[in-house]
């Protein structure tokens, strides 16, 4: 089952939502989208709380498409790059250069959630407290999940607490992770995950309480 506070709920947070209700948590009651100081997501009794974290947005892959084209111009010109600038002129994908910016950008949000986690605030969660990661502008493989998870042992190491379960979700799947080994996998077949995202959006335009 799967209820959502409609009026404060935020789109990835909500898709997450979905995906874990509809593949990990079936039998599980979620709640989303309180914004009372607790998790993006928990069960009831809060015994189970998952703080979500979307590891690219599309501004990133806007801003470091401009900031490429910028720079080739400048470099034709001979003249020096300055500092990047946040107005976006142009945007091209290209996956080969944006797997530094989803990695750079991962990094940064993984430190904020581990910093949370670590100053206390999701201590309303009597259990566990888990780590779902959204990463779907582009197909990604295993070696992509191994990536994340290299990232988020690095960056885990400089805190004393980490995150009990990481959820990776792909647009071809959820990696289920304890610690840095996966131990369970949900591939998504067809079209699936898209069957998800349109879910998610028509509970935000109509908003539906309890959804399933």
């Amino acid at each position: 089952m799967l209820f959502v506070n409609q009026k404060s709920v935020k789109y990835p947070e909500l898709l997450v939502a979905v995906v874990l209700s509809q593949t990990f948590y079936r039998d599980t009651s979620l709640y989303v989208g309180d914004k009372t100081k607790i998790t993006d997501i928990y069960s009831k009794g809060k015994t189970i709380g998952i703080e979500v974290v979307q590891s690219e947005y599309m501004s990133d892959f806007l801003l470091s498409s401009y900031s490429n084209l910028f720079q080739r111009e400048m470099e034709q010109k001979g003249e020096k790059l300055p500092k990047r600038k946040a107005k976006v002129l142009s945007w091209s994908y290209n996956s080969d250069l944006d797997d530094d910016i989803v990695m750079e950008q991962f990094r940064t949000r993984i430190v904020d959630k581990l910093g949370k986690l670590n100053n206390g605030n999701y201590s309303k969660i009597k259990s566990e407290v888990n780590l779902a990661v959204l990463s779907y502008m582009r197909v990604k493989s295993m070696e992509d999940a191994q990536n994340f998870i290299d990232a988020y042992k690095q960056e885990s190491g400089k805190f004393e607490k980490e995150f009990n379960k990481i959820f990776l979700i792909f647009s071809t799947g959820v990696y289920y992770l304890v610690g840095d080994e996966i131990v369970a996998y949900a591939e998504f077949i067809g079209d699936e995950f898209l069957h998800y995202q349109e879910m998610a959006k028509a509970i935000m335009k109509n908003g539906e309480k309890q959804v399933f």
